[in-house]
């Protein structure tokens, strides 16, 4: 039996001073049971001014940073996610 070829993921997180969550966050994505090399990571960061960007920077270097010069919302913050988004 054959099995399926798993798709390429895109997975999108917007943050604003959410620091405080982004280790369970992307620790959590790494345990997933899926091959790493099919997940693009991408976290739209909306002017957070508590470190959040350089905290992942450090700490999740394959997390693909998108920042905003300011809070652009939940639904904005998403659609620029997709807009640099590969997945399937």
């Amino acid at each position: 039996m054959d099995l399926p070829t798993l798709p390429f993921v895109s997975i999108i997180t917007v943050n604003f001073n959410g620091k405080f969550f982004l280790k369970n966050l992307f620790n959590s994505l790494l345990d997933l049971n899926y091959p790493k090399e099919k997940l693009q990571i991408i976290m739209v960061d909306n002017g957070s001014t508590d470190e959040s960007v350089s905290f992942v920077k450090e700490n999740y270097p394959f997390v693909e940073i998108i920042k905003n010069k300011e809070n652009k919302g939940f639904a904005e913050g998403n659609n620029i996610g997709i807009k640099a988004a590969n997945g399937e």
